[in-house]
């Protein structure tokens, strides 16, 4: 199946006029419209899929697509060009890009993010955070991956999968634990003299608790997913000067 277009990349490509001309092929009519306020098109006569009647009671946004049944009430027509292709062509959001594509005359290419996206098992291992439990045993490794040669994502500039050793492999078996657990509750008993920090990851945790002095620098449980806002927990801060 060939990719499609990101909608936010096709909505950026199209004019007002690309928007008219795509509502006027769903059926509504502009030949009575009028500009009101704040960039609506008022008196715009809607397609009967959508509920119009005889009157022009529709309103459009054509800077933005939105579109709205100002002569039903509260149960009138309300939503987006997306929305409207969707329900007056009744196809699913695939059909809706190909025919705003069409219509547009929008090349149905990859955008830069499908090309330059890539699987972890196509880029490199570079290092292996071991999860462990309370006595220190082993219970999976989050790993991380950096992007194949040639692949330049500044999106997806790593990776991460969790592998459970023994078991089911490429997946987390065990439920997820604090990272270095067994170091973060020996620091916990030393009461007042323990510091938390908040890091980005593991990397962050170790290259933390190299640079305080600490003997060590801990992340809350790595999702398999990377990224993500985590408490990393150090040893004893290091003296002021």
């Amino acid at each position: 199946m060939d990719s499609l277009p990101d909608k936010s990349d096709v909505e950026s490509r199209l004019t007002e006029r690309d928007r008219e001309a795509i509502l006027k092929r769903l059926g509504f009519d502009f030949s009575d419209s009028r500009e009101g306020k704040s960039g609506w098109t008022q008196n715009v006569y809607g397609p009967p899929e959508l509920g119009e009647g005889e009157n022009p009671n529709f309103a459009v946004q054509l800077n933005a697509g939105a579109i709205r049944d100002h002569g039903s009430g509260p149960n009138g027509y309300s939503g987006d060009l997306w929305d409207a292709v969707e329900s007056v062509n009744r196809c699913g959001f695939r059909e809706a890009i190909e025919f705003v594509c069409k219509q547009a005359g929008i090349e149905m290419e990859k955008t830069r993010a499908e090309e330059t996206d890539w699987s972890p098992f196509e880029g490199e291992e570079v290092e292996r955070y071991p999860y462990r439990d309370e006595d220190g045993n082993l219970l999976y490794h989050r790993v991380r991956f950096r992007p194949p040669e040639g692949i330049d994502n500044p999106d997806r500039p790593k990776k991460f999968l969790p592998n459970t050793p023994g078991e089911s492999g490429w997946g987390r078996g065990p439920d997820p634990v604090i990272y270095r657990l067994p170091e973060v509750q020996r620091e916990a008993e030393t009461g007042e003299e323990g510091a938390v920090f908040g890091v980005g990851g593991e990397k962050d945790g170790h290259g933390l608790g190299k640079a305080a002095g600490c003997p060590y620098g801990d992340t809350t449980p790595g999702s398999g997913g990377g990224g993500g806002g985590r408490a990393a927990r150090g040893g004893r801060p290091p003296p002021r000067r």
